[in-house]
């Protein structure tokens, strides 16, 4: 639950300085809420097929990804979203309206644009996190 809060906690920022209002942890309603923790879920699986496994504190090595990777993990979490998204009932727009469940970025991978919120790598951006109490690490396998 911890990773999942800090996840948004960092989307809150990018999003912030795009120019959304973005909601805090405290007021997300749970269907939000499980959307970030399933996010951290899938980060163990995306990590693997890097040849990487998640490890707790400090026992593994501090994770340094390249630009490959990095658009790798992000594409793998953007296709995650769009399908929890989907299966919510979301549909792709122009523009966000989440009482009508629309999104501009359900599309696919490589046709999302500049606008894109968060602008990719998006959960990957940053990782790992400060505060290696919050975080899990990396150990090459």
């Amino acid at each position: 639950m911890q990773l999942a809060r800090l996840l948004h906690e960092r989307l809150l920022v990018s999003r912030t300085t795009a120019g959304a209002v973005p909601t805090p942890w405290e007021e997300l309603d749970l269907e939000a809420r499980e959307l970030n923790l399933s996010a951290v879920d899938a980060m163990a699986g995306e990590l693997l097929e890097l040849g990487y496994r998640m490890v707790e504190g400090a026992k593994g090595h501090p994770l340094r990804l390249g630009p490959e990777e990095l658009e790798r993990l992000a594409e793998a979490e953007h296709e995650r979203w769009s399908r929890v998204r989907l299966t919510q009932g979301w549909q792709p727009g122009t523009e966000r309206d989440d009482a009508e469940r629309v999104h501009p970025d359900l599309v696919p991978w490589a046709e999302l644009g500049a606008a894109c919120s968060p602008r990719p790598p998006g959960a990957w951006s940053g990782w790992p996190c400060p505060d290696p109490g919050l975080t899990a690490s990396s150990q090459s396998l």
